[in-house]
C-alpha cells in the first residue's frame, strides 16, 4: 500500500515521515486558508503502476487527509522494480516563494514536473539537492505556450532524502522596465 497525507499537525507529519517509503507526507501550515483536510488544496488525482491505474481511497480527519492506493501483492511478492507514477496536486501560499518535494525511497528515472499556469508567477527556477553520478535535465514550456511548466528529469538513482526546491518571484515583484527593456527606477510622490 501506498499512502499519500498531507497534515497540519507536526507530531503527525513526524510521525508519518518515520514511515518510508510506505507513506509519502506533505506538511501544510494551516493559514490563509490552507486547510490540509481540504480536498481542493491537496488531492491524489492518479496512481499506476507499470502503466495500470490503481483505485484510489481517501480518509480525512480534522487535521488532514490521507489517500491510499495498492501497489499489488503479486508485485510487491516479486521483489521486482516498477514504474510509479503518481499525480498530485496542492496548493502553497504564493508569497510563501519555494516549493520542496523530497525523494522517499531510492528511485531510479526521476520525473517530476510543476504547473503553474494559472499563478500570477513572473519566473520560476528550481534547485537541486541530490547526489547522483548523471545531471539532471530541467525544462521549461517556451514563452509562445499557454502553458507554464518547469519540469526536471534525471535519468539515474536518487537516495531517500533527496529533493528539489522550486523557488519563485511573482509578477507583482518585477522590477519596473522602460520602455527600451532596462530596469528602471520607481519613485514615490508625497
Amino acid at each position: 500500500m501506498q499512502r499519500f497525507a498531507c497534515v497540519s499537525d507536526r507530531e503527525e507529519f513526524h510521525e508519518l515521515v518515520s514511515d518510508v517509503p510506505a507513506t509519502l507526507t506533505w506538511f501544510m501550515t494551516a493559514r490563509d486558508g490552507l486547510i490540509a483536510a481540504e480536498q481542493r488544496n491537496y488531492e491524489l488525482l492518479t496512481f499506476s503502476v507499470d502503466g495500470a491505474e490503481r483505485p484510489i481511497r481517501r480518509s480525512q480527519r480534522a487535521q488532514g487527509q490521507t489517500y491510499s492506493a495498492a501497489i499489488g501483492e503479486d508485485i510487491v511478492a516479486a521483489c521486482r522494480p516498477v514504474r510509479i507514477r503518481q499525480l498530485y496536486r496542492t496548493v502553497t501560499p504564493k508569497h510563501g516563494h519555494r516549493l520542496y518535494f523530497e525523494v522517499g525511497q531510492p528511485t531510479r528515472q526521476f520525473s517530476l514536473e510543476v504547473d503553474y499556469t494559472d499563478t500570477d508567477i513572473a519566473q520560476m527556477s528550481v534547485t537541486e539537492l541530490v547526489s547522483s553520478s548523471h545531471r539532471s535535465r530541467v525544462s521549461q514550456m517556451p514563452q509562445q505556450v499557454d502553458a507554464r511548466v518547469l519540469g526536471v528529469d534525471l535519468p539515474g538513482w536518487l537516495l531517500p532524502k533527496s529533493g528539489f526546491a522550486f523557488v519563485w518571484t511573482l509578477v507583482s515583484e518585477q522590477p519596473a522596465t522602460s520602455a527600451d527593456g532596462m530596469p528602471s527606477a520607481r519613485s514615490k510622490t508625497a
